[in-house]
């Protein structure tokens, strides 16, 4: 078995759960090497519970050298699991020294410290995500040390992200701190409700912190998401919630040309002005291929003054996201669809991925986004809402995008062709429609198809089982393959037939 590769041992291992490569970690070098790399490459840090001599007595585990060169992301949570290693037997010395440390506690260094020393001990950290809504006042302090730690430990250091209030930023991020090796960095902005001043708080944490530290990560930044919290989905939350109608203006003012920039994701508050994006994105367009935009206040329902404002186009754009908080329904007749979809329209030769979330879209809005004039020939994977689903529509997709290779639909209702006040539902006779089309000649693979109606989302309906009982070729249906649909969804199936041969032919 040590004649085996380590590559095809690491194959091997791909198919197995960690718990079971654990199991196979004493077999030989190969396996235990790839079931340390497999357990410890991530450790999660709870900072509530840091506190804690128990807690910190346990972290002291990973400074065994073998665990802590296997390091590699290191992530802070308020409250998490993390997976302390099997304490080692404890040898006569070890007993000793704890002997004496119970009364000579002065003498011997604090466990506070022994927490940073192991922290910084992971020299092979490439990503660390620090995320915490709200921390007490001794448990910050007492964090700050493992912060700074965790950034000037490792020189191989790839990827930050960030998600706390932005006011701690100055003291969470060392000053002039350089990281050479810098290509992603990720923040979540928001503050919580009792600070007072967060207009300029915020101006001065975006001038003299954030894009300062952009500006000298530049050369090597090739990813950059600058995203708002979302408020919560509950009005009567919103007096209790963390705010998020910050300004950007001013620190996509500040920012310099990232040369290597290829993903961009940026939330869009009431308050920040179209320009100042447009103007980014402007001077990006040429090496941005990934670009995500989110609209965090219920207050917008555009994108104009951004994407019509942008004249020239992103030639090697592949990935566009556009994503709304609420999904209302008023947003379809909304004239944000005619700048959205005029911007996809214009991009559509080089687009490949293609996301429009929580905005569902009529039937009018989706012959314009699927027009016969325009040709998506790169295009393999499409998400996107939609009012009414009807067999005409999907033969559409199937003639517009014949190479999609995975297809994520959320709908509110089959056919409806009618528009009465009883929103008379036609499922049944789309399940009767939908077995006299042919699919087989479509090149898909994986197939998302939810019925969303009066804030209930269903997997398995009537419509939804009599598509897959037309596309056998599937590989996925709803997240799971598509036998196990059909297995699961055999009571529903079963009575197709009948629904069939009961269904009027017209309706009164």
């Amino acid at each position: 078995m040590d004649d085996i590769p380590y590559e095809l041992w690491l194959h091997i291992t791909s198919f197995l759960l960690q718990d079971e490569i654990w199991a196979l970690r004493s077999l030989n070098k190969s396996l235990f090497s790839i079931a340390m790399e497999s357990r410890f490459q991530t450790v999660a840090v709870s900072l509530n519970n840091i506190v804690s001599k128990e807690y910190r007595r346990k972290f002291l585990r990973f400074n065994d050298c073998n665990i802590a060169m296997r390091v590699h992301e290191l992530a802070y949570y308020d409250y998490a699991v993390t997976d302390f290693p099997q304490s080692s037997k404890t040898s006569r010395r070890t007993r000793m020294l704890l002997y004496i440390k119970r009364y000579f506690r002065n003498c011997v260094t604090s466990d506070k410290s022994l927490a940073i020393s192991v922290v910084a001990n992971f020299k092979e950290v490439r990503y660390v995500k620090i995320k915490f809504d709200y921390l007490r006042g001794r448990i910050f302090r007492e964090s700050i040390p493992l912060f700074h730690a965790s950034l000037l430990s490792s020189i191989h250091l790839q990827s930050l992200s960030f998600s706390y209030p932005f006011e701690l930023m100055v003291t969470v991020l060392p000053p002039a701190l350089f990281l050479p090796h810098l290509s992603s960095f990720s923040m979540t902005l928001f503050t919580l409700p009792e600070k007072t001043e967060v207009d300029q708080s915020f101006l001065d944490t975006a001038t003299m912190t954030m894009a300062p530290f952009l500006n000298r990560h530049r050369l090597t930044l090739t990813t950059v998401e600058l995203n708002l919290e979302p408020l919560p989905p509950t009005w009567s939350m919103v007096l209790t919630a963390m705010s998020t109608n910050f300004n950007l203006s001013p620190l996509f003012k500040s920012l310099d040309h990232i040369p290597h920039l290829q993903t961009l994701s940026i939330s869009i508050s009431a308050s920040t002005s179209p320009d100042c994006i447009t103007r980014f994105l402007k001077i990006h367009s040429h090496t941005l291929r990934h670009l995500t935009i989110s609209m965090t206040d219920p207050e917008i329902s555009t994108t104009r003054g951004v994407l019509d404002q942008l004249e020239a186009t992103l030639p090697f754009l592949e990935t566009f996201v556009i994503q709304y908080q609420y999904d209302s329904m008023h947003l379809a007749p909304s004239t944000y669809q005619e700048v959205t979809l005029g911007f996809i329209r214009r991009h559509a030769s080089s687009l490949t991925c293609l996301r429009i979330l929580k905005s569902p879209h009529s039937r009018a809005q989706f012959l314009t986004l699927l027009d016969p004039l325009v040709s998506y020939p790169r295009l393999r994977y499409l998400k996107m809402g939609l009012q009414i689903l009807t067999p005409e529509m999907l033969d559409l997709f199937t003639a517009s995008l014949p190479d999609l290779y995975e297809l994520d639909l959320s709908i509110h209702y089959f056919k409806r062709r009618h528009t009465s006040p009883l929103e008379i539902n036609e499922e049944y006779e789309f399940c009767y429609e939908i077995g006299h089309h042919d699919y087989h000649l479509w090149k898909l693979q994986h197939l998302t198809l939810l019925l969303e109606n009066k804030g209930r989302r269903a997997k398995t309906s009537y419509g939804a089982a009599a598509v897959a009982e037309a596309m056998p070729f599937l590989h996925t249906f709803n997240g799971i393959t598509w036998k196990q649909f059909i297995r699961e969804a055999r009571s529903v199936i079963d009575v197709l037939p009948q629904i069939k041969s009961d269904l009027p032919r017209t309706y009164a």
